[in-house]
């Protein structure tokens, strides 16, 4: 059995908490679900799995990162994998990752190939956030591109600036990768530390791989590991809600990795949209982000 922990942070579907478990728990040596929805883990889900998996129940949500935080410290495994209740592993993924980080000794995190459920190829790495990446995810300009275009654009220098272009067809190093599912080696979070609780939600992964690459690490990607993930599956990631965890989260971490540039950059943008969308809906959530935006203290999705 290899040397691998897992941490699943559950919160919504149990029909999908079980998929998950069931692709992952026979490809580790311990599992961890910490459970964040308000309803207990149902007996005849727990009874399934035995022993094989640990049950850490708050019944409440702490957010992920404390979530997962949470789940690390239960386990003392060598590798370290965290995965979204809403994502199911491919076979011999986890020994495809493991592989991956012993063929490379600098590699602190790797991440699988995602694929959506209908098979299609979901964005799996990406370059570290930036303004124009964060001006496009709040005007939509992703879902915009046909996927012909796409595709084309996939075999060109842009591919290694916009994740979404990427085809995910070869192994290498990365900026970061998606926070649905990644391998972690337990050496690195004494370097890098743990996930920030700061970020309730959104950015603590791409925080986690700012400051491994800060402490001397790199990231990779391998398509050799493959794993399916719904998106929204275990929260929905397209509400007023998540508009407002996303944002409140993209300004900790500029706050705390951008230059003065992009730390007023990104109070001008959140704020833009913010007062553009406030006539609309959900307009205390829009009131939330801009009361952070115009806040001296550094920002926290917890708060």
């Amino acid at each position: 059995m290899l040397n691998v922990g897992a941490v699943v942070v559950h919160y919504g579907s149990f029909d999908l908490l079980f998929r998950c478990l069931s692709a992952l728990v026979p490809q580790v040596h311990r599992t961890v679900v910490v459970n964040h929805d308000s309803h207990p883990v149902p007996m005849n889900l727990k009874a399934g799995f035995g022993a094989s998996v640990v049950w850490d129940e708050p019944c409440r949500n702490l957010g992920f990162a404390r979530g997962v935080n949470r789940g690390f410290a239960l386990l003392d495994n060598e590798f370290l994998l965290v995965a979204n209740p809403d994502t199911t592993l491919g076979d011999g993924a986890v020994g495809a990752l493991v592989a991956f980080l012993l063929r490379h000794p600098r590699m602190a995190l790797a991440g699988p190939r995602l694929c959506n459920p209908n098979g299609t190829l979901q964005t799996s790495s990406y370059r570290l956030p930036t303004l124009v990446q964060l001006a496009g995810h709040l005007l939509g300009v992703a879902g915009r591109v046909p996927p012909a275009a796409k595709r084309a654009l996939g075999r060109t220098k842009l591919a290694d600036v916009f994740g979404q272009l990427d085809p995910h067809t070869v192994e290498r190093e990365v900026e970061m990768v998606s926070g649905a599912c990644f391998m972690l080696r337990r050496a690195a979070l004494f370097d890098a530390g743990p996930l920030d609780p700061g970020f309730f939600l959104y950015y603590e992964e791409k925080d986690l791989c700012r400051r491994l690459w800060n402490a001397g690490w790199a990231v990779g990607f391998t398509p050799t590991a493959t794993a399916g993930h719904v998106i929204g599956g275990s929260a929905p990631s397209r509400t007023a809600r998540a508009h407002r965890h996303r944002a409140i989260s993209a300004l900790r971490y500029f706050q705390r990795h951008g230059n003065a540039f992009q730390r007023s950059g990104v109070r001008a943008l959140l704020c833009g949209y913010s007062l553009v969308s406030m006539p609309g809906a959900h307009r205390a959530e829009h009131m939330a982000v801009l009361k952070a935006c115009l806040s001296p203290r550094l920002a926290c999705g917890s708060c």
